[in-house]
């Protein structure tokens, strides 16, 4: 697989759409999340693409310039800090997230809404930090 930057960039911008909602119910407590079905989908939906797009950015920069496929969604998080994707402060952030997203896209007759919000809490911290590094991985690299 090439690597595509314009593919990376358009991700990213889909997640900066994202962290607007993300910021605009920084202030959102548990308890309106479990009240408001409107919030509670909304904020359901946003961690799911945002999940997505972070581990589709990071299995394509796996696969392109590394030549890895993880089998697993955890994993892409994994590789990505062992071969300095990402750093080892952001892979403490996003760990878990792949097994949250399927739980949001396979499990979602019984979800757990305090998960929901801790990990909604944990996006909302992880976001900004995730484009900042891959912004400088890909400079860095000057790759796309």
């Amino acid at each position: 697989m090439v690597f595509k930057r314009e593919s990376i960039e358009e991700r990213l911008k889909k997640l900066s759409e994202l962290f607007r909602f993300f910021e605009l119910h920084k202030e959102l407590t548990h308890e309106r999340l479990v009240a408001d079905i409107t919030i509670r989908l909304s904020v359901e939906r946003a961690s799911a693409l945002a999940a997505e797009i972070i581990i589709d950015i990071l299995s394509h920069i796996l696969t392109s310039e590394h030549n890895l496929f993880p089998e697993t969604y955890e994993k892409a998080i994994e590789l990505s800090s062992t071969q300095k994707i990402i750093t080892d402060t952001l892979y403490k952030e996003l760990k878990g997230l792949g097994g949250y997203r399927n739980i949001l896209i396979h499990e979602y007759l019984d979800l757990d809404y305090e998960e929901v919000y801790k990990n909604f809490k944990k996006l909302t911290d992880a976001i900004p930090h995730f484009q900042r590094e891959i912004i400088q991985y890909i400079d860095k690299k000057r790759i796309g």
